[in-house]
C-alpha cells in the first residue's frame, strides 16, 4: 500500500513586500508587490506592479486622512526603465550571458547585436562616451552569470534586459567627463523587465511610443541561483 504524502508537503517559503515607486513631489507611479520565493533551485523573484493614476489617488485620499495636496502633483506617463537593482561584491568581474551582444544594445539600437552566448568582463561593459551616460545594456537575455570568488546566476523563462558595471547608475549623471568617474565598491547589476530606447529629441525626433515604457500593468519574474 502506497502512502499518499502530498498533504504533508511543505510549500516553498515566500516573503512578500508591498509599496510604491515614485519620485518626490509627485504621485507614486506604481503600486508594487514583490514576492521572494525560496526553493531548491534558488530564489524566485516576482514583481507585480499596477500603474497609479490621479483618479486612484483621489479615491484613496477621499477615504483616508491625508495632507496630500493633489494640485501640486502630476501624473507620470513614461518611465526610463522598470527593473531591480543589485549591489554585488566588487570582485564579480567575469561575465557570461545568453542574449544579444557582444556590445551594448537597446530596444531601438540593436541592429548590430547578435543572439548568442557571450563572454565578457564587467570592466569591458562600460562604454567610454565623451560624456558619461547610461550604457552597457543587453536585451533578449535568458540568463547571465557573474563570477568572482563566488558565482551568481540570473535567469528567466521570459527574456529580460540587464547591465553590469563597476559604477552606480547615479555616477555618470553626476560627472561631466569620463576621467572624473569613481568606481563603486560594488558591482552594480540591473535586471530589467524593460528599458526605454535611447533616442531622444536632443539630436533627432522624439522617441517613438513603441520604444517607451508606458505599461500600466507589469508582471515580471526571474530566478536567482
Amino acid at each position: 500500500m502506497l502512502c499518499n504524502c502530498a498533504k504533508f508537503m511543505i510549500p516553498d517559503p515566500t516573503v512578500v513586500r508591498e509599496g510604491v515607486l515614485g519620485a518626490n513631489s509627485r504621485l507614486p507611479v506604481f503600486q508594487v508587490k514583490v514576492e521572494y520565493t525560496v526553493n531548491s533551485l534558488g530564489i524566485c523573484v516576482r514583481i507585480i506592479a499596477e500603474k497609479n493614476s490621479m483618479l486612484q489617488a483621489m479615491n484613496r485620499s477621499s477615504s483616508e486622512e491625508t495632507d496630500l495636496d493633489l494640485n501640486l502633483k502630476t501624473e507620470i506617463n513614461e518611465i526610463p526603465r522598470f527593473a531591480m537593482r543589485f549591489a554585488l561584491n566588487p570582485d564579480m568581474e567575469k561575465m557570461e550571458y545568453f542574449g544579444k551582444g557582444k556590445r551594448e544594445c537597446y530596444i531601438d539600437y540593436q541592429e548590430h547585436a547578435r543572439m548568442g552566448i557571450w563572454k565578457s568582463t564587467v570592466t569591458e561593459e562600460y562604454e567610454p562616451y565623451i560624456r558619461p551616460q547610461e550604457c552597457g545594456n543587453h536585451i533578449g537575455v535568458k540568463w547571465v552569470t557573474l563570477e568572482g570568488e563566488e558565482c551568481i546566476c540570473f535567469k528567466g523563462e521570459q527574456p529580460f534586459e540587464f547591465s553590469a558595471l563597476h559604477f552606480t547608475m547615479e555616477e555618470p549623471d553626476e560627472k561631466q567627463h569620463a576621467f572624473e568617474l569613481q568606481q563603486s565598491d560594488t558591482t552594480e547589476v540591473i535586471i530589467a523587465c524593460k528599458n526605454r530606447g535611447i533616442g531622444s529629441e536632443s539630436c533627432g525626433p522624439r522617441l517613438s511610443e513603441k520604444y517607451q515604457v508606458q505599461d500600466r500593468n507589469i508582471d515580471f519574474e526571474f530566478m536567482i541561483q
